[in-house]
């Protein structure tokens, strides 16, 4: 015979699994046809929610909890036990799915009704870790209360067939920007089937001929998503609650790559290049882009697949009701199983806990601590020292090194190694380890892959977590021949053996991918996409109008970086010097600030050219504010670039941006072009877009939890390894012979 439930509830689980078995179900669950039809949906789930909540505050005695529904059932079952509180039992709520009313007057009735609510409410379970945050903030509601628990796939018992008939599919009937994604899919080779059955979310848009709105069954709805080749979620903007969680983990556990659209939400399931792609709200462009890469990038979006579906396969339905229960019988959800003595459960390294500031040394080893590195390194140190964290940092002992020092002289707790350079070659690994060895760090942080193949080999047999951040991209000529291609394979099997690989964007995430396959294998690194950002906060408040430096009406270009072959400086020149000899409507003028082993052959490049009146060279400044806006158009003639900071800083003071493809014919257009359009006003316009959309603020966030993980990952390990050690040395094994 069964024995009695501990929990009380109107959330129905099927006989025979966890949540069927563990509680007693008391009904109605949902209302009769006839009472719909009679006085609608809304209502008659009203109403049969208030009758369970009448009987199930009948029936509570006999229970060690009861939970509910976030709606009628719940908040009248509260309000019963808040009025007759004799035999009050444990009461967890759980879909809390709450709407923020745009009426003063609802939304504060709605306010009181939850607070008057949380009296006798042990716990409100969210299925979104921002909603614990938004709804105390909202609501009023104590956030003590607010448990965030993962959402679960919906799967069992259904029948598709996982496949790829090239199509894209979104779904839902609610809460879905549907307009993006349609402008987003515009003009892409790609079927895009959106399945809803209303259809007027889509009043007033143009459908291009290759989207198709088309409504479907629950189980209809399952085998269209399993036969797509891509799944987007695009949530709308501006609302409290947060859905799409059922839709991206079904899919991601299908192995669909899978874009959402909302960070906020969509990160508790979803690592941004990793197991899936985010976009932020309204960012039709970057939707277009994400679409873009899962498209042409065939094998990067199936290895994404995979991990998309071992991360969903942990977000079971019993895993979440387990957790719900252990919440209404007393026991936190936050105390997982597979902790638990004699648990053989996987082991759980769970974010931010930290030991004290002293032990929170992160050793960042540097190849070239100059340009974008530098930069990037700037932006987001600033919140990783906010954080707890201090850092020694391994760099070349050259002219780079004082450079870099001051530019961090700001960052509390820096120590700085040098490095002694025998010609062009600064071999790191030695040092490396000589610092692992001092047992100072519990993780190390590399930039670039010479940086982090240093540090492979420096921490070989040692067990402190290792982060590298990719800044630039392999091109086809580093790899040419035998020699080519053996180096090739060495340096695949060195980046696997990294711990995590964080890309500074997804094209250089592709690029190493499609270079060094055997690093997205199983058993390889972890793989993130962290983009690259700028410090927006020192781009505000600008002067409105630009200081001109005397040049009157002529076109001030920019050029900003290291003078090296990469930068496309000598394209630059090119175009300049048809210029000149095709003749323009008004003067032109080049500013080039910079450093680099080729600046005293750029200059005399300049005047071999005849171009020494058309171009200014300044020396490398740690601000480029000041000089950005003195010019009307930041030129990037970059043969190539992993992730361009200087665009971004341009972008964020309203200055237009020119890239190049090293093309010196459709550069030269491009420059006469500009001599003719007045981009100003439009680049000022989309100044305040940039600043939100490259705020460094939100992407060192990643870093900050990516080292939590991994420093309180390695702690365990560490202690795991300390501990054996103890278990096996020859004391306590002569000890327990005896």
């Amino acid at each position: 015979m069964r024995p009695q439930p501990d929990v009380l509830t109107d959330i129905p689980g099927k006989p025979g699994r966890f949540w069927g078995d563990a509680t007693r179900c008391v009904g109605p669950t949902r209302p009769p046809s006839w009472l719909v039809r009679l006085i609608g949906s809304a209502r008659a789930h009203d109403v049969c929610g208030s009758i369970a909540a009448i009987r199930m505050m009948w029936m509570r005695h006999a229970y060690e909890g009861v939970v509910t529904d976030g709606g009628a059932s719940g908040q009248l079952f509260a309000l019963l036990q808040m009025l007759v509180p004799w035999g009050r039992r444990r009461h967890v709520m759980i879909d809390c799915n709450w709407y923020q009313s745009p009426s003063r007057i609802v939304k504060w009735l709605k306010g009181l009704r939850l607070r008057l609510a949380s009296r006798s409410v042990e716990r409100f379970v969210v299925w979104a870790s921002h909603e614990v945050e938004d709804y105390a903030r909202v609501f009023g509601l104590p956030k003590r209360k607010l448990e965030y628990v993962p959402f679960h796939t919906t799967l069992n018992g259904y029948d598709y067939e996982v496949r790829d008939d090239g199509y894209l599919f979104a779904g839902g009937n609610y809460d879905r920007d549907y307009p993006l994604l349609v402008e987003a899919v515009r003009g892409l080779d790609v079927p895009t089937w959106i399945a809803t059955t209303r259809p007027q979310q889509l009043s007033g848009v143009t459908l291009p001929p290759n989207v198709r709105i088309e409504g479907t069954t629950v189980e209809g709805f399952r085998r269209a998503m399993a036969a797509a080749r891509v799944v987007v979620v695009p949530m709308a903007d501006g609302l409290l609650h947060s859905g799409g969680q059922q839709t991206v983990l079904n899919a991601m556990y299908m192995e669909k790559p899978t874009i959402a659209v909302g960070p906020k939400w969509a990160g508790d399931f979803i690592e941004d290049g990793h197991n899936g792609l985010l976009v932020n709200y309204g960012d039709g462009a970057g939707l277009r882009r994400a679409i873009r890469w899962v498209l042409e990038q065939p094998e990067a979006a199936r290895v994404m697949g995979q991990r998309a579906k071992e991360r969903a396969s942990w977000f079971t339905t019993e895993r979440t009701m387990r957790s719900v229960y252990r919440i209404a019988v007393g026991k936190s959800q936050t105390t997982p199983e597979s902790l638990k003595e004699g648990s053989h459960s996987p082991l759980v390294c769970t974010p931010g806990r930290r030991a004290s500031d002293t032990e929170n040394r992160v050793l960042s080893v540097v190849r070239w601590p100059v340009g974008g590195i530098r930069t990037h390194i700037i932006y987001t140190y600033e919140t990783l020292v906010a954080a707890g964290y201090r850092f020694t940092f391994v760099v070349p002992d050259d002219a780079s090194r004082s450079t870099f020092e001051r530019s961090l002289a700001h960052l509390p707790g820096c120590e700085f190694i040098g490095v002694t350079l025998k010609g062009p070659n600064c071999t790191m690994w030695p040092k490396v380890r000589e610092q692992i060895a001092t047992r100072r760090y519990g993780l190390i942080h590399s930039h670039g892959l010479t940086a982090a193949v240093h540090t492979v080999i420096g921490r070989w047999g040692r067990n402190v977590p290792h982060l590298a951040t990719v800044h630039d991209v392999f091109r086809p000529d580093q790899f040419r021949g035998l020699k080519g291609r053996f180096k090739q394979a060495i340096l695949a099997r060195l980046v696997k053996q990294i711990d995590t690989i964080a890309s500074v964007s997804r094209d250089v995430q592709s690029n190493l991918l499609e270079y060094l396959p055997l690093v997205g294998q199983r058993g390889g690194p972890r793989l993130l996409v962290v983009p690259n950002g700028i410090d927006t906060q020192h781009y505000r408040d600008l002067v409105p109008h630009k200081v001109r430096q005397g040049r009157g009406d002529s076109l001030v270009l920019g050029f900003m970086g290291r003078f090296m072959e990469q930068k496309g400086f000598t394209h630059l020149l090119q175009a300049l010097q048809r210029l000149r000899r095709e003749g323009t409507s008004r003067p032109v003028h080049l500013v080039a600030v910079g450093s680099g082993d080729r600046r005293k052959e750029s200059e005399r490049e300049i005047a071999e050219r005849g171009l020494s009146s058309m171009v200014t060279i300044h020396d490398f400044v740690p601000d480029v504010l000041p000089l950005l806006q003195q010019i009307d158009v930041m030129v990037v003639p970059s043969l190539w670039e992993a992730s361009s900071l200087l665009s971004m800083e341009a972008m964020a003071v309203g200055v237009p941006v020119l890239g190049s493809n090293g093309d010196v014919d459709d550069l030269t257009r491009a420059l006469r072009a500009e001599l003719d359009a007045d981009r100003s006003a439009e680049a000022r316009a989309f100044a305040v877009s940039a600043r939100e959309r490259f705020d460094v603020r939100q992407y060192a966030l990643r870093f900050r939890d990516e080292f939590d993980r991994m420093y309180e990952c390695g702690s365990v390990m560490g202690a795991l390894l300390k501990g054996f050690g103890e278990l096996t040395s020859p004391a306590r094994l002569s000890n327990a012979v005896a």
